[in-house]
């Protein structure tokens, strides 16, 4: 199932929603640019484009969700009074080694103010660190069905799972704290470790790194691209500055473009459009990648893991469950390889 989503971030509006509208093929797109009043000055990249570094992308434990009249509300945590004060002394016990200590007062933090549950996640780390992991996993999982968008409670009952030999377990957890935190290294170094004892490798040599440059300038509009990106190149500059481009694509002229699917999904149609009609070409990781997600019926996954999330992870934090479920399942098939 793909789904049609609106998340909420902090009161703000997100719209995630396909339009099914009708994507051009790239040679329709390159008739529109031709057509355009608009000139379009098409070139090739001069050297290969570097990609992004989104390794300091990362996100803080400082949210938790709240379901409202069917939508899904993002909050941040606003801790006073006494649960802060009895917050603040677990932590300084955690830091000086008092796991006791530090697990009672995390819990009666969370007494006073429950929608604290981040108070429950390091009671179980603390519990986890004395070696309790029978407790650990108790106020983990119960962390997580008040707030499932809390990556550091999967990430530590993960570490639980892991040590107790459960590794698929294991391995289901470190996954859902990886999506929700999608670029954060020490998880993506647990995950790997706990992939190998799953008998798999995962690969992260690469990442989503199309080859374009698209730009307005005083001549006109610059795009350029190498190889197989020039479909995506012309999208991407068609959706931006081609008047009424993306009103005919059903989409407002206001509109943020930024995490729209039919954008996205036009250019990448064009890329492997592309990439078919010379099949016997290596391409880029990405795009083979990207080839092997629509042969399993993942594009959407795609979307999400490879382009979205590097740039916003705090989106990962409003999707249903089971499409991060979905999401790990691509990260198995398509992402990982059996050693």
């Amino acid at each position: 199932m793909k789904y049609l989503l609106t998340l909420f971030f902090l009161g703000a509006s997100v719209s995630l929603q396909a339009q099914k509208a009708k994507m051009h093929t790239p040679a329709e797109m390159v008739k529109i640019a031709i057509d355009s009043k608009l000139t379009y000055n098409l070139g090739i990249l001069d050297k290969p484009l570097t990609p992004e570094d989104y390794s300091d992308n990362l996100l803080m434990p400082e949210y938790y969700i709240v379901e409202k009249d069917g939508s899904i509300l993002l909050k941040k945590y606003n801790v006073n009074g006494k649960a802060k004060l009895l917050f603040q002394e677990a932590e300084a016990d955690f830091q000086s080694n008092k796991l006791t200590e530090a697990r009672e007062k995390y819990l009666m933090a969370y007494a006073e103010d429950t929608t604290l549950s981040l108070a429950l996640t390091f009671a179980g780390q603390a519990s986890e660190h004395s070696a309790n992991y029978v407790d650990a996993e108790s106020l983990l999982k119960r962390s997580i069905r008040q707030n499932y968008a809390d990556y550091m409670a999967h990430w530590f009952l993960a570490d639980v799972y892991e040590h107790n030999g459960a590794i698929k377990k294991a391995k289901e957890e470190i996954l859902i704290a990886h999506i929700l935190n999608r670029n954060n290294p020490r998880i993506i170094a647990a995950m790997k470790k706990i992939l190998l004892k799953e008998g798999y490798t995962y690969n992260n040599d690469w990442q989503f790194n199309p080859q374009i440059m698209v730009q307005k300038t005083d001549t006109g509009i610059t795009v350029q691209y190498e190889g197989v990106w020039l479909g995506y190149a012309i999208a991407n500059a068609l959706w931006l500055y081609e008047p009424g481009y993306k009103e005919s694509m059903g989409i407002s002229k206001d509109a943020d473009l930024s995490l729209n699917q039919d954008r996205e999904k036009e250019g990448l149609l064009s890329v492997l459009i592309t990439a078919k009609n010379d099949e016997k070409k290596k391409y880029s990781k990405d795009v083979m990648a990207l080839q092997a997600a629509t042969e399993k019926k993942m594009f959407q996954e795609y979307l999400f893991y490879e382009i979205w999330l590097p740039k916003r992870p705090d989106i990962a934090l409003l999707l249903p469950t089971k499409f991060i479920d979905e999401i790990s399942t691509y990260v198995m098939k398509v992402r990982c390889s059996a050693n």
